[in-house]
Parts: structure tokens; sequence; C-alpha cells
């Protein structure tokens, strides 16, 4: 909340969002809710269509760790901009996704199938934009062995 301002304080639609990202990525989701309400509230839907993509991600993954599928493939930005948020949240989402596909005790809707497969080949895009295997490196304390990673990335993408 620091580098966002008091309530009612002047502060701009990126500052928001970059604490919201940050407040999500350091886990302080009591952080991340207000400031994404507050972000509405004040400025409404984000027009940069970046912003609005990095907000609806954020959204999506708050929904996701309450296990609320639906409303997280309801809000899933359609683009292909997706590198616009942060790797982390991502990263996040996609983790959350898988977890849930593979909750045995309830059966995985297509939705939540759809949603984990486009994160995935975004997050291991050839050209890896959201660095994901930077984030898994940094993760893990080592690199993943070049033939290990391109294995595991050929048999997710191939799925």
């Amino acid at each position: 909340m620091r580098d966002t301002g008091e309530a009612g304080g002047a502060v701009s639609e990126r500052e928001l969002l970059d604490g919201a990202e940050r407040a999500f990525l350091r886990a302080e989701y009591r952080v991340t809710r207000p400031l994404l309400r507050r972000l509405r509230d004040e400025f409404g839907a984000p027009d940069a269509e970046a912003d609005a993509v990095r907000s609806a991600v954020l959204r999506c993954a708050l929904a996701a760790r309450t296990g609320n599928w639906r409303e997280v493939v309801h809000l899933c930005p359609a683009t292909d901009d997706l590198n616009m948020a942060g790797p982390g949240v991502l990263h996040a989402l996609a983790v959350s996704a898988l977890r849930r596909l593979s909750d045995e005790e309830r059966p995985a809707d297509t939705g939540t199938a759809a949603l984990a497969i486009v994160l995935w080949a975004h997050l291991l895009d050839e050209d890896d934009p959201g660095d994901f295997r930077g984030l898994l490196t940094r993760r893990r304390g080592a690199p993943v062995p070049d033939k290990d990673w391109d294995a595991a990335r050929t048999h997710l993408l191939g799925r």
C-alpha cells in the first residue's frame, strides 16, 4: 500500500495496477483485492489494452485461488497479449488451473482444461516471452537441462 498512496489520495492507474501485481506476487492477497477494487472505483475499466489484460489476469488469478473456475474462464482475456501481464501471475494462474485439473475428487470441466492449455502454451512459447524458464530456474535454484526442458515442453504442448 505504501507505493499506492492512502485511500482518497492521488495515485495513478498504473501505480495501482503495479502495486496489485506486486502484492499478488508476494502472496499478499488481502492487499491485491482492495487495490484492484480501488483501480476500478477510481478509474473504471483500464483504457489501455495492456493494462486491461494485466487487470483481468490478476482478477482471474484471485478467482483461481478460491476455486471459482467459472469466473476464471469468464474473466480470462481473449487476447494474444498475455505476456503484458506479469509472468509470475500467469504462472500462478496456470499452476492453479493444473492443480484443479489434477483434483481427483471433482471432475474438471472443459473451460478449466482450455484455460490451463492456453496459459501453459503461452508460458512455454518458443520465444518464452514470459521468461517461464527463468522463473522456474530461480525457483529451483538451478537451470533445467536443455534435454529435460525440451522433452517437457514437447510433452505439454502436445496435449
